[in-house]
């Protein structure tokens, strides 16, 4: 699916509908995926498209997409994963969130607190910049994590 220049981004205005890719079919959108999130991996620098690729491909990591079908167009995915803490509690983090046209699919959230409570999950993190802070307010800063190039 080709992606339209954003000069035509605000023709539509209709809302993007989120889907859970299965393990079995991400290969098939891989090509569509890997661009949306690669700006975001090469900001966190923590996990690679090669490496998100192998763990969705396994069931460790899940892709989302966010698809307008009025326009045929994929504007948006995501990455999750399921972390369980040795205190027991289960969360769903998002680790990678990418696209554009914000406004149609910033939603998401609200899809991925309900596939969360289907899985058994207590909480929801988003893991990323805190430009997220802005667009989810209901989400609250727990931990800051700081980081120093060595080398």
């Amino acid at each position: 699916m080709e992606q339209r220049p954003e000069e035509s981004d605000s023709l539509s205005s209709s809302l993007a509908e989120w889907t859970l890719i299965p393990s079995d079919g991400v290969d098939q959108v891989w090509s569509i995926a890997a661009p949306l999130l690669e700006k975001a991996t090469k900001r966190t620098r923590k996990i690679d498209l090669p490496s998100l690729l192998k763990s969705a491909r396994d069931g460790l990591m899940q892709i989302w997409l966010a698809y307008d079908a009025e326009e045929e167009d994929v504007l948006a995915a995501a990455a999750t994963e399921m972390v369980t803490y040795s205190s027991g509690l289960k969360s769903a983090r998002v680790i990678l969130l990418g696209g554009r046209q914000l406004n149609r699919w910033s939603r998401f959230i609200v899809i991925i607190e309900n596939w969360a409570l289907s899985e058994g999950c207590s909480t929801v993190e988003i893991v990323g910049r805190r430009g997220w802070e802005k667009v989810y307010p209901d989400y609250l800063p727990i931990e800051h994590w700081l980081s120093k190039e060595i080398a």
